[in-house]
């Protein structure tokens, strides 16, 4: 905001008149839950419906339902070969996170919220309670970050019951429960 403030300050003082749920997307009164912020899912399926494009709208359709149709019993197919409560892609993205948490110092500073200390300098402000990290990583993906992991860690060796990082995954788009 401030660099569009130097910028153009009416578009900053529109932009600020309207609340930031409206045009913001980490002040949706929902969650957002994918890490994908480009088109490339919208010109993944164009490529997939070349097929389908030049027929009828009812039965370009047609073939729009039935490709996501066998899609999603693929997906659902190696969702079912893994053993865990996730998605073997965020299981996956969890296992890499855990092996980066190990360079982090954690602090408790009271009230759920943790001071986590990575790469020698850089500080974050991970809030449990709110389920969010400054660095920004958790809140869009819903997969807790490096350093929200090494507060849960933390919290487990202060004997608190926690469970561990995969619970923490927030289970709209990550965990196996949509069958």
């Amino acid at each position: 905001m401030e660099e569009l403030n130097k910028l153009n300050s009416e578009a900053y003082d529109w932009l600020n008149s309207i609340p930031p749920k409206h045009w913001s997307r980490f002040h949706f009164s929902g969650r957002a839950h994918c890490d994908a912020l480009l088109n490339n899912m919208c010109e993944s399926l164009n490529s997939k419906i070349v097929k389908g494009r030049d027929k009828p709208i009812i039965s370009c359709l047609e073939f729009i339902r039935e490709y996501i149709m066998r899609k999603i019993v693929m997906v659902q197919k190696e969702i079912d070969k893994d053993n865990g409560p996730l998605t073997p892609t965020a299981t996956k993205t969890l296992e890499k996170i855990k092996e980066r948490e190990v360079q982090c110092r954690v602090v408790f500073c009271g009230n759920g919220k943790y001071q986590v200390t990575s790469e020698g300098t850089n500080q974050y402000v991970v809030n449990m309670n709110q389920q969010n990290c400054s660095c920004n990583r958790w809140e869009p993906t819903g997969i807790p970050c490096k350093h929200s992991i090494a507060a849960i860690w933390d919290m487990r060796l202060n004997n608190e019951n926690v469970g561990i990082p995969e619970t923490w995954v927030h289970p709209t788009y990550w965990l196996k429960t949509w069958k």
